[in-house]
């Protein structure tokens, strides 16, 4: 296996990177095989070319000569930015973790996993700065649109209309950062409101089941981003949760000596059942306020999507079930890191995943949830300017279901967190118990 990672497309550059000590520090070559350039060849670069100032400042193009929807656009720019650096990253990290596994004598995995400043330097700087945007930067950025004072919810009333179907709902970059914090089997389960997608983008007016969110219909082209095939590098990145487990299955076992380590905690059927009752709810205020426009055939394809949601669901909680069935070598490692370990690197790099996890994702104070926040306040504040105006109600976000569904993923979302063998003994504290 190569040690640099590479890719096809404009970003060869990018992705040529290294984790070697040694190979870190050389400069990138031209070489069309690899799609890299080499950067200022002739030593006469100036600040706007290295950055690409003049291409990055002409890709905003507002819809409307509305002021306000200039922040809109730079805002979610943004947001894609900050992804962009997480997912390389997380591809750091991943990296590290897949080196650490190729290392075959245990002693000199362990001292590698305990020691070796250098090796670790370029993992320790990628999960501070994903910690730093997950916990800071992301919701200061998303500040901008959070109240009147920056930005009008009247002035977007007027703009967004120009804007169906598309949403941030379809950000791809974002659906690979959560397969990377373990939340592929969450990912598998349709739940969202399909129609205005299939209507703008395919002419079809018949109501149909929920989708998938990483569904090509919903992220278009973005979806060999969110679901990468196997054959593109920053694949690596989806395996990131599961490298991570792998590499805590290798350090030394607790048990052997006597301790006893708990087992994971396990999805229930009540949070099954929690989720198709929600999503009962959800049907039935979306066709409530459909009202005489909802399609004929609308109750059998509620029931058919109820059904369909039921055996996703099931079959999400059974894989991730099982899936943590396999991870008591990889609890017993995270129990030894916890209480033998906590200063080294490698638990360092891995409380900083949990943190940015719990920054992300997390019921409180998340990225999510102030995001959450947001959309409510705003549709709330949409359906207020179009009565004061005696004017119809604008279709509402998230495929046009609204944020009911976005409440019913965050409710889901909790049941697969990061980590889970490493996080749940920084979350209950749990230590080493002494079996006689």
């Amino acid at each position: 296996m190569t040690e640099t990672i590479r890719t096809g497309g404009s970003d060869g550059n990018w992705w040529s990177f290294s984790i070697s000590d040694e190979k870190r520090r050389l400069k990138i070559q031209t070489d069309v095989s690899r799609n890299t350039l080499e950067v200022n060849p002739n030593g006469q670069m100036d600040y706007t070319s290295y950055i690409g100032l003049d291409e990055l400042l002409a890709c905003q193009v507002p819809s409307s000569q509305i002021p306000d929807e200039r922040v809109f656009i730079i805002v979610h720019q943004l947001f894609e930015l900050i992804f962009k650096l997480m997912i390389f990253d997380l591809a750091v990290i991943a990296r590290t973790f897949e080196q650490l596994l190729q290392v075959q004598d245990d002693s000199k995995f362990f001292r590698m996993c305990m020691e070796e400043e250098t090796f670790w330097r370029p993992a320790l700087t990628a999960s501070g700065r994903i910690e730093l945007n997950s916990k800071t930067l992301l919701g200061n950025v998303l500040k901008n649109l959070n109240n009147d004072a920056t930005f009008s919810s009247k002035e977007f009333y007027f703009f967004r209309p120009y804007l169906p179907p598309a949403s941030g709902f379809q950000t791809a970059q974002y659906r690979l950062i959560q397969r990377a914090f373990g939340k592929s089997n969450l990912l598998t389960i349709r739940l969202f409101p399909s129609d205005m997608f299939r209507e703008k983008y395919e002419g079809k007016t018949d109501a149909a089941p929920p989708i998938q969110v990483v569904d090509q219909l919903i992220l278009r082209e973005g979806g060999e981003i969110a679901t990468p095939a196997e054959s593109r590098d920053f694949a690596i990145v989806a395996r990131l949760d599961a490298l991570s487990h792998q590499v805590l299955s290798r350090l030394p076992d607790p048990t052997e000596s006597g301790y006893q380590i708990t087992t994971l905690k396990k999805i229930r059927p009540h949070d099954v059942d929690d989720a198709v009752e929600q999503l009962e709810s959800n049907l039935a205020n979306h066709r409530k306020k459909q009202g005489s426009k909802k399609p004929p055939n609308a109750a059998e394809v509620d029931a058919a999507a109820l059904k369909q949601f039921r055996e996703d669901i099931e079959d999400s909680k059974n894989r991730e079930n099982e899936r943590r069935e396999l991870l008591t070598a990889a609890r017993a490692g995270a129990v030894y890191l916890r209480n033998f370990a906590p200063w080294s690197h490698l638990s360092e790099v891995l409380k900083r995943l949990v943190t940015a996890d719990k920054a992300l994702h997390g019921k409180d104070e998340s990225f999510l949830k102030h995001h959450f926040d947001l959309a409510v306040r705003q549709e709330a504040r949409i359906e207020r300017h179009a009565v004061d105006r005696g004017e119809a109600e604008q279709p509402t976000g998230t495929g046009g279901g609204g944020t009911r569904y976005l409440l019913l993923a965050r409710q889901l979302i909790d049941l697969f967190p990061a980590l889970v063998a490493f996080r749940e003994l920084g979350d209950v504290h749990e230590r080493l118990s002494f079996v006689d």
